[in-house]
């Protein structure tokens, strides 16, 4: 089943209570989805166009496909974690900011794309930890991926900067066995570089 919400304004709240399982998308259209400190596993993908809470650190989010933050949407987001299989897109008009201690993951055995087409919107931290595939940050994005905190690429993971930038307050770490492909006009500024492995510009 898929799940809907739309309330008709933020105000007005939508609160998980235990685990809860959706074996299709979930969609929030309008009001405010609070994840309380629960896990929600959706088999499909999560788009947003009302307000998402997760400031629990219990909290746990995970999409099968794809997170996708509309014009319009908005976050009050302190802690937890995200999973999502194959794109993360952040498009231009949304409000979101990951704060706290949130931890955004990219999972799973396909390919993965980050697009991040707004100017304010950002992550926390980034956790790239798939099995067998690589993860690109859009070219087509117009603004830099916007990290508070770190970015991690995990021992045999491979992060692809096409025409991108990346920026993190944080530690940029490439773990052993790890590959950073930097193309043309793709750029990583971070207040700390780890590199352990291999960077391809």
């Amino acid at each position: 089943y898929k799940i809907v919400i739309n309330k008709p304004t933020t105000s007005d709240d939508v609160t998980v209570v235990s685990t809860l399982d959706i074996d299709n998308n979930l969609n929030i259209d309008g009001g405010n989805l609070d994840i309380n400190g629960n896990t929600v596993d959706v088999a499909g993908a999560i788009d947003i166009t009302g307000k998402l809470t997760m400031i629990n650190a219990a909290a746990i989010l995970k999409a099968g496909t794809s997170v996708t933050w509309r014009s319009g949407s908005s976050s009050y987001i302190l802690g937890g974690l995200f999973t999502f299989n194959t794109l993360w897109s952040f498009m231009d008009g949304t409000s979101a900011m990951l704060a706290g201690t949130n931890t955004v993951k990219v999972v799973g055995s396909q390919p993965s794309i980050i697009q991040h087409k707004d100017a304010d919107a950002r992550m926390n931290n980034l956790v790239i930890e798939k099995t067998g595939s690589l993860t690109t940050l859009d070219e087509t994005s117009a603004f830099p991926l916007r990290l508070n905190e770190d970015l991690t690429v995990k021992s045999g993971n491979t992060l692809r900067v096409l025409n991108a930038d990346v920026w993190l307050a944080g530690t940029f770490l490439a773990e052993s066995a790890s590959t950073i492909m930097l193309a043309s006009g793709g750029s990583i500024d971070a207040g700390t570089l780890a590199i352990k492995n291999t960077i391809n510009a």
